[in-house]
């Protein structure tokens, strides 16, 4: 360690003592006592070092997996139930099919606009109940979505 700072006071001097691995200490003298307070030395690591050091979203699965022998099945089960209800609301005239499909499809807006050769915020005007849309859209986001027929997601 280092000194890199010193005062004096009527009763004393105060040091404060730093390292490069952000370890800080600091002392008080007088002419009766000597007081000291330490903090631990810790390394500081970088985002880089610390993301590095998270599991990833695979390991993560991994380990749901290896606990839980019908976690797959559960999660197409829960999948297949909300695409049920996306339909439903599609059926009651809440939803599009266009964004019932998408959901389907696990894909943010700008994922399938990517893919359908569109902008994002046209799909997601697409999207609103009511939006008009032409038979040539309607091909490219079928298309992007793997859907046979595009007359679905027309209006």
């Amino acid at each position: 360690m280092s000194a890199y700072a010193e005062t004096a006071t009527e009763r004393g001097s105060v040091f404060f003592l730093g390292s490069q691995a952000g370890a800080v200490a600091s002392a008080t003298s007088s002419p009766e006592h000597y007081h000291f307070i330490c903090v631990a030395t810790a390394r500081v690591e970088t985002l880089e070092e610390h993301l590095a050091g998270l599991p990833t979203l695979d390991d993560l699965l991994g380990e749901l997996r290896a606990k839980h022998a019908g976690f797959d099945e559960a999660v197409a089960r829960a999948h297949d139930e909300a695409y049920a209800r996306s339909l439903a609301l599609v059926h009651d005239g809440e939803m599009t099919r266009l964004h019932a499909e998408r959901l389907r499809a696990q894909l943010t807006q700008g994922e399938l606009a990517e893919r359908a050769g569109l902008r994002q915020p046209n799909v997601s005007r697409l999207e609103r109940v009511g939006a008009p849309m032409s038979v040539r859209t309607a091909k490219r986001l079928a298309a992007a979505l793997g859907l046979e027929d595009y007359r679905v997601l027309l209006p």
